[in-house]
């Protein structure tokens, strides 16, 4: 049961840091209380609040047996028991008349006894009884011609007040009471909330640490107040900046890679045409044969560039966050039916077949067809110019919590680590750019901003020379 209730304190102040508080102070405050009220009880007061010195005691004893003798005629007296209580009432002790054997005649109503200790009672009237713990005042009385004893004594609230009443004040006793309590208080409060101080602390510390730059500290999670909360936001904030910061790297070695590689595809087409272009105006070649073929080689060139540098402007324009899509409702089918007749030429260029599997159904979805198309067309043409030849490229659309296009083709495999890579801009599996393959390693790139557009998703599987793209968009 008292564990229970335990459990059910710790349940209800875990997760607040205020009521871990206030509950500390609560527990300080009782307890330095109670311990003030205890030192208080050391002290003897008096019905007006002073403390009772020994003097007052056998004053109030003194009085007691004085008003007995005086108005009680006989301990045979049937109100001479309430008598009795009220007088030990008023000076706070304990009455009774005894026989010579110690018997309990009458007594007031908060003596338990029926019989007393002679032997006590012998030698408190002999002057041999000292004991700091009680105080005693027996007085011999003749009544009804009976020999009896009146026994006075002052319940025992602390030996302090009999020995230092006459040196200490009220006022410093007072004093006393609220230092004591103050410094307990401090002491008990410190113990109960030491451990969050601590955490405070360690928190403080790892804080500073990661102001320095040492972003791989980490606050261990304790409990779960405010103080848990700060903690966890603290880690998340530092996993946030680290990953910002490693962003930041990518991004300037992205950037680095992005003028090299444009660098590198730039100038590869555009020396190429400035050195056919020299011949041509230097008239070095023979017949008009060989200046065509010249003239046909700058054109092609030319293409590749115009290629290259469409590739860049979309897709920085696709960056930008600044274009808006102009969506119209489309027959998904015949949209990408078109655009497989239109890359016809080209795949029949490279012995390439475009094989089709549509549904019968009419699939109706929003697109922008231009951007879309663009999409279809990079895919498409990464196909044919990868596929090995001859081959064959294929296209299914169907629908699976959307409408799926899944474009096929057999040619190397691409490494799991190339296949997270292949969407990244000026990525191409081929690392020396040598290649005899053209392309500006930006047309997936531009066609993941295109699908991620539209919300969409675009993937890649390869394995055993098998390769496939994923695109899914959503049925709106």
């Amino acid at each position: 049961m008292k564990s229970r209730i335990i459990r059910n304190i710790k349940k209800i102040v875990s997760g607040s840091i205020y009521r871990e508080l206030i509950l500390a102070i609560t527990i300080s405050l009782i307890v330095s209380l109670s311990i003030m009220m205890i030192i208080n009880q050391t002290f003897l007061f008096n019905n007006t609040g002073g403390i009772v010195t020994a003097d007052e005691l056998v004053s109030n004893s003194n009085a007691t047996f004085v008003q007995i003798y005086k108005h009680a005629s006989s301990y045979h007296n049937r109100n001479l028991p309430s008598y009795l209580t009220s007088l030990a009432e008023h000076y706070n002790e304990e009455i009774a008349i005894i026989d010579i054997n110690g018997n309990v005649i009458v007594k007031s109503e908060n003596i338990k006894e029926d019989r007393l200790d002679i032997q006590k009672i012998r030698n408190i009237l002999q002057g041999a009884y000292n004991h700091p713990m009680d105080f005693y005042q027996v007085y011999p009385i003749n009544w009804d011609k009976e020999e009896i004893t009146l026994v006075v004594k002052v319940p025992y609230k602390g030996v302090v007040a009999n020995n230092i009443s006459n040196t200490i004040s009220d006022e410093e006793i007072v004093l006393l009471d609220i230092i004591v309590a103050v410094i307990i208080f401090i002491a008990l409060l410190y113990i109960l909330v030491r451990l969050r101080i601590r955490y405070i602390k360690k928190i403080t510390s790892i804080v500073n640490e990661i102001s320095k730059g040492n972003l791989d500290c980490e606050i261990h999670m304790n409990g779960n107040d405010e103080l848990a909360v700060l903690a966890d936001n603290i880690n998340h904030m530092t996993r946030e900046l680290k990953n910002s910061i490693e962003q930041e790297r990518i991004a300037e070695r992205t950037k680095n890679e992005l003028i090299t590689n444009v660098s590198h595809d730039l100038k590869t087409p555009l020396t190429s045409i400035i050195g056919y272009l020299t011949l041509l105006k230097d008239g070095k070649y023979t017949d008009e044969a060989q200046m065509n073929k010249y003239i046909n080689t700058v054109y092609r060139k030319s293409e590749s560039l115009k290629v290259l540098i469409e590739d860049l402007f979309e897709y920085t324009k696709m960056n930008s966050e600044m274009v808006e899509l102009s969506k119209a409702e489309v027959k998904l089918v015949e949209f990408v039916d078109q655009i497989l007749g239109e890359l016809s030429i080209a795949a029949k260029d490279n012995n390439i077949v475009f094989k089709k599997y549509f549904p019968d159904e009419a699939l109706f979805i929003l697109l922008d067809q231009a951007k879309m198309a663009r999409v279809f067309e990079n895919i498409l043409m990464n196909a044919i110019k990868y596929s090995f030849k001859p081959g064959e490229v294929t296209v299914k659309i169907f629908k699976e919590n959307g409408i799926m296009i899944v474009i096929d083709n057999k040619g190397e495999s691409i490494s799991q680590e190339d296949l997270g890579k292949i969407f990244d801009r000026f990525y191409r599996i081929d690392k020396s750019r040598n290649s005899k393959v053209s392309g500006s390693g930006l047309g997936l790139a531009v066609a993941k901003s295109i699908v991620n557009m539209h919300g969409g998703e675009i993937w890649a599987e390869s394995a055993d020379n098998f390769i496939r793209i994923n695109i899914k968009l959503p049925i709106q």
